[in-house]
């Protein structure tokens, strides 16, 4: 593991803090994560932050509803409200519980309602005194069997996760304009440095870019920046 992944991975340790703080911290139960674009980080931030919970004591339940949508998926032997969720909840090897609906075509529906997804949290899953979940990147590009968006409003708390060096500054307003629009609680934003791009990392590429009109040059642009100490920082 190099020096700058180990740093990254401090940095986001210190953000689940302060998510917990400002979350479960001040009395929130039921945490929901989602992303401006998909491949954000959020399940990687999802799980720290459930074994977070688990490691202060508190009966902790990771509810994975970030699956693509697919095909193949059979009707889900359990829904949302029909009092079933809590038995379908298995251990993680990390201490806390995990949910992983997969829904079919047939009732996806069912867990793009946040009204029955509420209950199920308040009554189903009451046992927990955290929830954490993982929902699906906003927009279409995410494909996901259960609209993001909507089981967003079900949380007391939404955080954004922004990979750092993909998101972009119009891609997390629109994200933003769709949660407020939703009336989802948007608490704040996370920062992802884990895998992020180092600044010479971008420096290469944008000089490769220039191959074609100047391929000598381009390289040895490129190869230095990659090379640098000095660039070897998030961008």
């Amino acid at each position: 593991m190099s020096n700058e992944t180990l740093r990254a991975l401090n940095q986001l340790a210190k953000e689940i803090e302060r998510i917990h703080l400002a979350t479960f911290g001040k009395g929130d139960r039921i945490v929901g994560l989602t992303a401006p674009y998909p491949a954000s980080g959020v399940s990687l931030v999802a799980s720290l932050l459930a074994e977070r919970c688990k490691l202060s004591g508190t009966p902790t339940l990771l509810c994975d509803l970030s699956m693509a949508d697919d095909p193949r998926f059979d009707s889900s032997k359990w829904s949302p409200g029909d009092g079933s969720a809590g038995q379908a909840a298995r251990a993680d090897p990390l201490g806390f519980d995990r949910l992983t609906p997969r829904p079919g075509k047939e009732d996806k529906f069912r867990f793009s309602d946040a009204k029955k997804l509420r209950s199920m949290f308040d009554n189903d899953l009451g046992r927990y005194h955290a929830i954490i979940v993982d929902l699906a990147a906003q927009g279409a590009e995410a494909q996901a069997a259960i609209d993001a968006t909507v089981a967003a409003t079900a949380c007391d708390a939404i955080m954004l996760v922004c990979q750092v060096g993909s998101v972009t500054r119009p891609m997390l307003a629109a994200a933003t304009a769709a949660l407020n629009e939703a009336g989802a609680p948007l608490r704040g934003v996370i920062a992802n440095e884990v895998n992020a791009p180092t600044l010479g990392q971008e420096i290469a590429r944008e000089a490769r870019k220039m191959e074609k009109y100047a391929p000598y040059l381009a390289r040895w642009i490129a190869r230095k920046a990659e090379q640098s100490e000095i660039l070897s920082i998030p961008a």
